[in-house]
């Protein structure tokens, strides 16, 4: 599995100022990025995104492979995010993984047993 690896983009389309992150962000003011996303392409990994500093506020899920060329694709708001980390999922043996709601798995869970692009959409089975 290859490291997690995600680019933010100032404007939509993937234009403008970028910013790749390799590693859990608490503070996207240090990297002078706070509040200035408005596209992303995920390299590798799945990454949740937070409104505010040190994973606070509001979140959203963002998927490998995919390419979010506005905010509204990834169901969130523009120029809102101010930290990101990669997700943890826990592989099971039949190849699907579990995602828990809050850190050292804690919270609501939903298995998944094939690629979900955008949770805002996601209806559990």
């Amino acid at each position: 599995m290859s490291e997690p690896r995600i680019s933010l983009y100032e404007h939509g389309n993937t234009s403008g100022r970028a910013l790749e992150v390799k590693s859990a962000t608490a503070n996207l003011v240090d990297k002078g990025f706070n509040d200035k996303c408005s596209s992303i392409v995920v390299h590798s990994g799945v990454w949740e995104l937070f409104e505010h500093v040190n994973y606070g506020g509001k979140t959203w899920i963002v998927w490998e492979g995919q390419n979010y060329n506005e905010w509204t694709k990834w169901g969130g708001q523009n120029d809102v995010i101010s930290s990101l980390r990669p997700v943890k999922v826990k592989i099971t043996s039949r190849s699907g993984c579990k995602v828990y709601q809050h850190a050292h798995n804690k919270g609501r869970c939903i298995e998944l047993w094939e690629p979900v692009p955008n949770f805002v959409d996601y209806q559990s089975p």
